[in-house]
């Protein structure tokens, strides 16, 4: 853990009870690290004598040294690809036991962090998963094959590997035939041999395929394949081994700031894949399950994974290639805290040896498209160093892009980029922090170019997103594999004392309305950013570590947590997407609601003559205005479309409408919220209502005399009573990053209670909640009688699970109070919400229905006001 606070809180510890339990990620019901002895009985078949033997395990953790019958066979501490361990030339056949000894220790510092080894997120299990088989093969065999498309010259060059192990020269062909799969039309190139004359040894032959000026292209619209089969003939004219493996046919280039693949644009719409597997305990090794995890992100707009600080295995690779996903690969490091990476310690020899052996493996499968060294790499000579990884691989290797690393540093070397930028938020305890949604009033019309023009080549947001949402309880009883979520039971049980276990669905509900607004700001807001290159969005699924950040619409089993779907994220994420630049989202009957509309296409091709249809409705879906805009040849990538001008002279104020925007003859369709509040301040009658900022002798008499008193304690509250409050929710998590100035998310509110009579709201955070949420200093309620519930309430940290009000009736000494943490009186005059919600909260103390049921005592009172 990079921080101890969960150790050194007492809080938690009373929480836990007699067991311990972490807050900081999630709890495996078994932990070991050291050293485990496997042993197994295996059988050499007969007619296997005098071939070469070998046992291959394919994803074991972490190092394996391994016995025949007692004779060492060898080691290694590859954390990414299969152990291969060849059997003695002279074992006979029969019965053997077959020794492993798998040590999971640190035992290279790769950082202890980084997603391929950490207790974060995969976790730190011993053994072996996926195959674990035996196999035979000739003395002279084909060991491998490297295939390398050119499709500018419409051949596929193929290198490949020979062993010799006869201990003479031997002398025969090397076949090979390819054939389309996954593809629409079937294409068979020409077969090719060449006859050859291996020493003993291994050597490479280098053969080439004519793929024709027919040949399929792999690309996310159609991930064709080719099968290839190589065969080695013998000297008497009969095959004696053979060697199947698949590639596709794609260019992957740079063009200034944009990647192109197959020479068209393609801009990644990428998420993190963690290596979280909660119920297993380990990475999933079957094609099914990537399957499903692709085909979910793809449900919700996504073309490209990233693999944080891991590499996956091969059953990823293959289901990517056939569902034409583009993936990131890292060489299983995270340089931060202990480890640092330049310096010559053992980690910079690991990450070269690792990626070597990634690409060996997988390097065939057209879905792995870029590889970096890790995520974020701190040393005092990270820059020297990756620059002379990137370099390594781009004169080695040219069947990808590389870049030095995830985040940082960014290296002269690399073919693009990955930075914390073209983002709308960003802390920093030692930096430049940017919370762009909070610190703008609502609109659509901003991008990120800024970002962009910084770099001379494809940027590629790191980590945008981040935004939490409170926890779903119920999720708690899909834990019941390795790990359970103990995390989960802490912020229950904190929840339960603060006497609101009954609002956690609410408060789930409420948070995830405002984190999809602010996943919607924030990617549209990227999609219209001309030149940048992608995103690597954090991200699609929970992460169970860190402090735990619940912080994606889906959870960590990939299901969803019932504020949010795939459809909806499909109307601001997807290869064609609707945008609209609104300058404003906060308007009034005298202004004119202006669009400037646009396309985002990433389709398989571009769209002749398409028309926009667009419809204003109110707050009960009746259309008021509607219309259609149009023709428009829609082009790949982002591109302009129409000006959209809505008079909306006549709609009523205050309330909600939505702009829905189509594009005729797709599934694209997008809208947005706006919100109008009258022109004119509206009478108030103040009569009747004491409004102060400090309880002093004349608010308690006021109070004892039966009246009404409206408490304003914004800055006034007592230290540890006051909490301040933003528009957009926690970032990541308060346990992992504390000092972030945002610790909740969100509010929650009946929107039916009489308090909103002339301030029309949906439960949750909306645009017209802005300016007062980003002036606002909520109350911390702990310790009032259990039945006190906020009229505005604040959704605290789920860290924390304080009782926050922003507006909070009660009764005291005989009178009716109402605690307000809003701004309620500066500025009014350019500030609409405010000046509507004071409004309504007036109107509501001077009608009937306002009657608090909750008496507090002066001396509750006391001790959070100042």
């Amino acid at each position: 853990m990079s921080d101890p606070q969960t150790f050194l809180d007492a809080k938690w510890e009373r929480l836990s009870g007699v067991r311990f339990k972490p807050a900081w990620w999630l709890s495996p019901e078994t932990f070991y690290s050291g050293v485990a002895w496997y042993r197994r009985e295996i059988d050499v078949p007969s007619d296997w004598k005098g071939l070469a033997v070998r046992v291959e395990f394919e994803r074991p953790h972490w190092e394996t040294t391994v016995w025949i019958d007692g004779i060492l066979l060898g080691s290694s501490r590859a954390l990414s690809t299969p152990h291969r361990y060849l059997l003695p030339a002279d074992l006979s056949p029969g019965r053997h036991t077959l020794t492993v000894r798998i040590d999971n220790r640190y035992l290279v510092k790769i950082g202890a962090q980084a997603h391929s080894i950490t207790d974060n997120t995969n976790g730190n299990w011993n053994g072996i998963v996926g195959d674990l088989k035996m196999h035979a093969e000739p003395a002279v065999h084909l060991a491998g094959v490297v295939v390398t498309p050119d499709p500018s010259r419409s051949r596929a060059r193929l290198s490949v590997s020979v062993c010799n192990g006869s201990g003479a020269m031997w002398t025969g062909q090397v076949c090979a035939r390819a054939v389309s799969l996954n593809a629409s039309r079937l294409h068979e190139m020409e077969p090719v041999a060449a006859t050859v004359s291996i020493a003993p040894g291994t050597e490479t032959v280098d053969l080439e395929l004519d793929t024709t000026d027919h040949y399929l292209t792999w690309s996310e619209w159609e991930p064709a394949l080719y099968g290839l089969r190589l065969t080695l003939v013998s000297p008497r004219g009969g095959p004696c081994h053979e060697l199947c493996a698949s590639f596709g046919i794609r260019s992957l280039t740079v063009d200034g700031t944009t990647f192109k693949i197959n020479d068209r644009p393609v801009f990644l719409r990428g998420t993190l894949e963690c290596n979280i597997f909660p119920r297993e305990g380990h990475t999933a090794t079957d094609e099914a399950a990537w399957e499903y995890m692709y085909t979910r992100a793809r449900e919700y707009g996504f073309n490209h994974f990233r693999f944080h600080s891991w590499c996956p295995p091969d059953a990823a690779f293959r289901v990517a290639d056939r569902l034409g996903f583009y993936l990131q690969v890292e060489s299983c490091c995270w340089a931060a805290h202990e480890t640092k990476i330049g310096d010559g310690l053992p980690v910079d020899q690991f990450l070269f040896e690792e990626s070597e052996r990634i690409v060996a493996e997988y390097g065939n499968h057209p879905s792995f498209c870029f590889l970096n060294y890790g995520n974020e790499g701190d040393g005092a000579n990270n820059q020297a160093f990756l620059t002379t990884f990137v370099e390594h691989w781009k004169a080695k290797d040219l069947r990808r892009l590389y870049t030095s690393s995830s985040g940082w540093p960014q290296s002269p070397a690399s073919d693009y980029h990955s930075a914390l930028r073209a983002r709308a938020q960003r802390y920093c305890e030692d930096g430049v922090s940017r919370y762009h949604i909070n610190e703008n009033p609502p609109s659509t019309d901003f991008d990120f170019a800024a970002d962009v023009a910084l770099f001379d080549r494809p940027l590629v947001s790191h980590e945008p997103g981040m935004w939490c949402v409170y926890p779903n309880f119920d999720e708690m009883s899909k834990y019941t594999g390795a790990y359970r979520a103990r995390n989960f039971e802490l912020y229950r049980a904190e929840l339960d004392e603060h006497a609101m276990l009954d609002q956690w669905r609410d408060f789930l509900m409420a948070s995830g309305k405002l984190q999809t607004i602010c996943y919607k700001a924030e990617i549209e807001a990227m999609l219209r950013t001309e030149g940048l290159a992608g995103f690597q969005l954090l991200s699609l699924m929970d992460f169970p570590g860190q402090g735990t950040a619940i912080m994606a619409p889906i959870d960590v089993f990939y299901e969803e947590k019932g504020y949010t779907d795939a459809a909806e994220w499909r109307r601001f994420l997807g290869e064609t997407v609707v945008l609209a630049r609104i300058p404003s989202l906060i308007l009034s009957p005298a202004d004119r609601l202006e669009a400037r509309l646009q396309t985002f296409h990433q389709g398989r091709r571009p769209l002749a003559e398409r028309r926009m249809v667009w419809t204003v409705t109110d707050s009960l879906g009746t259309v008021l205005r509607s219309g259609t805009l149009g023709p428009r040849d829609v082009v790949l990538g982002l591109a302009g479309f129409s000006e959209l001008e809505v008079d909306l002279t006549g709609f009523a104020a205050p309330e909600r409408y939505t702009l829905t925007v189509t594009l005729a003859g797709t599934t694209a369709t997008n809208a947005w919220e706006f919100f109008l509040f009258p022109t004119q301040a509206p009478a108030i009658d103040e009569r009747g209502v004491h409004q102060t900022t400090v309880l002093d002798a004349q608010s308690r008499r006021v109070l004892a005399s039966g009246g009404t008193v409206l408490l304003s304690t914004r800055g006034a509250l007592r230290p540890g009573r006051g909490v301040t409050t933003g528009f957009t929710p926690v970032y990541w998590n308060t346990l992992c990053f504390h000092k972030q100035p945002i610790h909740t998310m969100g509010m929650l509110c009946d929107p039916r209670h009489p308090l909103f009579g002339q301030f029309p709201t949906q439960f949750h955070t909306n645009y017209q909640w802005w300016d007062l949420l980003t002036r606002g200093e909520a109350h911390v309620l702990d310790g009032a009688p259990p039945g006190l519930r906020p009229l505005v309430q604040m959704i605290d940290s789920y860290h924390s699970n304080r009782r926050l009000g922003l507006v909070t009736e009660m009764r005291a000494l005989g009178g009716r109070l109402v605690l307000s943490g809003l701004d309620l009186d500066s500025d009014l005059q350019s500030r609409p919400g405010a000046r509507q919600f004071r409004a309504s909260l007036f109107s509501y103390l001077a009608g009937p229905s306002f009657a608090p049921q909750v008496e507090v005592s002066i001396s509750f009172l006391e001790s959070i006001h100042g």
